[in-house]
């Protein structure tokens, strides 16, 4: 849905972002992603929801000794322990932003 998105997003506003002087960040911030930001809170929310229905098979799945990063995060939450939790939720953003951009590299070099 993500790249559906951004291939709705015709080349040349960039172009004439780019012809207005603006650089690639500001392209971005100012063009596109106001474009695209309901299609990403929606697949926010997706995989919100996908996320909230699957967080009880790993419950089930795991024990004391075999917890999983989301698992644990949940009980420093649920504990009231706010600072390690979202130490883990930063370093489980950082980890599904590397995947993405890895993933963005490979398929662009597919496509080209």
């Amino acid at each position: 849905m993500t790249r559906t998105a951004f291939h709705q997003i015709d080349e040349e506003l960039e172009h004439a972002s780019e012809v207005c002087g603006s650089s690639w960040f500001g392209t971005y911030r100012r063009i596109v992603l106001p474009l695209i930001a309901p299609m990403l809170a929606t697949v926010g929310l997706i995989v919100f929801m996908a996320a909230l229905r699957d967080i009880s098979t790993i419950v089930l799945l795991s024990t004391a000794s075999t917890r999983t990063l989301a698992l644990l995060m949940m009980e420093y939450s649920m504990g009231g322990q706010m600072e390690p939790a979202s130490i883990i939720g930063l370093i489980l953003s950082i980890f599904g932003i590397m995947i993405a951009l890895l993933c963005r590299r490979r398929l662009h070099s597919i496509e080209n």
